[in-house]
């Protein structure tokens, strides 16, 4: 059986731990687990803090894109560890 991370009181919804941990590749479109994949949408949607930080680094990702360049990974560690204090 596969864990999903799911909240056992709610069959669609996931702790804000699992949302965080897995919302890089959700919004990257990486997660080939549709049961998550469903999951996390539903817990965005109900969940101000995660639906907060998945749009901060939406917007991030946009503006990244926007300049062109590629950040080195040291960078990236950082914007990371910036992301995971949002919660």
């Amino acid at each position: 059986m596969i864990d999903h991370g799911l909240d056992d009181d709610h069959p669609k919804s996931i702790h804000c731990r699992t949302a965080a941990r897995c919302l890089q590749q959700y919004l990257d479109s990486e997660l080939r687990d549709e049961v998550l994949v469903e999951a996390i949408s539903y817990h965005l949607e109900l969940c101000r803090d995660c639906g907060m930080e998945a749009e901060t680094y939406s917007r991030i990702k946009v503006a990244i894109a926007s300049e062109g360049k590629a950040f080195d990974s040291e960078t990236m560690v950082r914007l990371n560890r910036f992301l995971d204090e949002l919660l």
